[in-house]
């Protein structure tokens, strides 16, 4: 498939930023104003949870830090239980929203957060550079206070048309996928226009995920010739432009309402991005084998002249609703398209999928039983002619954008009660390409309307071994929580849960003597606060 043409895009934006201008020229001055205000505080006691965002994954006793790869703020789990990073920490958010209505048509969405960690404050600078302060969060939170921290979530239009069911909305804007936050799910610029009646919806957008002037000078390195006009990598020979590197992700999709229980959906959505970067679906720098041995290239950092990567996700998806609350659903994704290969210096056909299933099924009055399912595919094999490696966004620092919550987990993948960090054993569905086979079962019962329970099992394997790991097995995931809401808007929790790794972590403890690492367990207590 063809580019979409850059002059295109600005057309598209020109002419939907006109459309609000003029509709909006002769509105009432009048605005009705709404603040929120969504307060999370976590206390954490775990070897595992560091305040950090990086996965355990691949990478344990594997990937080298310091080095343009993914994962390299990622730690590896010891063998003895003092080294396993056994810490405490206590974090906090503040979750500020904002809307500006106008009338029923038109209105201004914004978020900004708030965040810090206990004890990281204004006089933390100095450990900055020495690799000892978590770098995931601003200052705020030690001694004498400091600066403010605020970080900008969400920021766009809702505009309708009058008397026509089409909805714009534009700037930054959160989007999660229709195939739960497993191939983009997170808060973009962009532009998404929509169309919904009774019986079927239509979306269509445009994300800018990344945009930058590039050229060889301003990419903060010392090292370049003049040749021609041209930046020259005097390592390759090869010329670099000053043209803008972006990164963009295009959605059509669309849902019908077979009946009153059955929902029916589709989707087509593109990524393409024309950065010089290292990016290996999730995979990679390198990894270590089991006993020690030298480092396994599996992604080089040579930058080429020629588009990263062009991929395409078209998929299907179903719901059907039954009884009081049950509700069964499933879906496929194919990925196929074209991505840049540093090692082989040449292009790659992608040819992947995904599918996975869940059920909610009510028990009794005050019980609700949950199971999900997911597979993808991954490659043993990646620097040969073709990628058969699902994977989800990436941004330019090789991490994922996709946050797989469904599951209910607290550790294996990202939990969906959080602050400012978390960090989980599979940062997505790819696991750094070697794709996965998940299952996850859990019961949630209400004893009151102040108390709650959710208990989860949940496991994974490895579907293809690039890394030459001793099994497949990831690991099991035993969690649960209590909750008791003490104000209609004020909730507290207690979390706990581990993961017994398997055999895919067998022997790759820290030390690199063959050991085996610690299981990664947690223990939480979560305060929320909506007011």
């Amino acid at each position: 498939m063809k580019r979409m043409k850059k002059m295109n895009r600005c057309a598209l934006v020109m002419g939907v930023g006109g459309t609000l201008v003029a509709g909006s020229a002769n509105l009432a001055l009048a605005v009705e104003n709404e603040f929120h205000i969504a307060y999370t505080a976590r206390a954490i006691a775990s070897n595992f949870d560091d305040g950090s965002c990086t996965s355990l994954g691949s990478g344990i006793g594997g990937y080298a830090n310091g080095v343009n790869g993914v994962f390299n703020k990622s730690k590896s789990l010891s063998s003895l239980a003092h080294k396993s990073h056994d810490g405490f920490l206590v974090e906090n958010k503040a979750a500020i929203n904002y809307s500006g209505k106008v009338d029923d048509d038109l209105k201004l969405v914004a978020q900004f957060n708030i965040s810090y960690l206990f004890g990281q404050g204004q006089y933390m600078e100095g450990y900055q550079n020495a690799n000892l302060k978590q770098s995931g969060y601003a200052d705020g939170g030690g001694l004498g206070g400091g600066e403010v921290n605020i970080r900008t979530k969400a920021l766009y239009v809702d505009y309708r048309l009058e008397d026509v069911p089409v909805r714009f909305k534009v700037g930054l804007q959160p989007f999660t996928d229709a195939y739960k936050g497993t191939i983009l799910s997170n808060v973009a610029a962009g532009i998404v226009s929509s169309y919904e009646t009774d019986k079927f919806e239509l979306q269509a957008g445009w994300f800018r995920l990344h945009a930058v002037e590039l050229d060889y000078a301003k990419s903060g390195s010392g090292s370049y010739s003049i040749q021609d006009g041209k930046y020259v990598d005097p390592g390759t020979g090869q010329a670099f432009d000053d043209s803008w590197r972006t990164d963009d992700f295009y959605l059509l999709q669309g849902k019908y309402k077979a009946t009153n229980a059955l929902t029916l959906g589709a989707s087509f959505y593109a990524w393409q991005s024309d950065w010089k970067s290292t990016f290996n679906s999730g995979t990679g720098v390198g990894s270590t084998s089991p006993n020690g041995a030298a480092t396994t290239t599996v992604t080089g950092l040579t930058p080429l002249n020629q588009d990263d990567l062009e991929l395409y996700y078209a998929g299907g998806n179903a719901e059907y609703k039954f009884g009081k609350g049950g509700v069964v659903d499933g879906s496929f994704v194919y990925n196929f398209g074209k991505r840049v290969n540093h090692i082989l210096k040449a292009k790659q056909d992608v040819r992947a999928f995904e599918t996975q299933a869940s059920a909610k099924i009510p028990v009794g009055p005050n019980g609700v039983a949950h199971t999900a399912f997911i597979y993808t595919s991954g490659d043993g094999t990646p620097n040969h002619g073709s990628r058969n490696d699902f994977g989800g966004v990436v941004n330019v620092d090789g991490m994922p954008e996709s946050y797989f919550t469904s599951p209910n987990t607290l550790l294996m993948f990202t939990s969906q009660i959080g602050a400012v960090s978390n960090r989980n054993v599979l940062h997505s569905v790819a696991n750094e390409g070697t794709g996965i086979t998940a299952g996850f079962i859990g019961y949630d019962h209400d004893f009151s309307k102040k108390l709650s329970a959710t208990t989860n099992v949940g496991f994974a394997a490895a579907n293809k071994n690039p890394f030459q790991r001793l099994g497949s097995y990831i690991g099991t995931e035993l969690s649960g929580e209590v909750g008791y809401k003490f104000k209609p808007t004020a909730t507290v929790r207690l979390q706990g849960g581990t993961v017994l790794l398997g055999s895919y972590y067998k022997g790759t403890a820290l030390e690199g003597d063959g050991s085996n690492p610690a299981n990664p367990y947690t223990a939480r207590i979560v305060l929320s606060y909506l007011f």
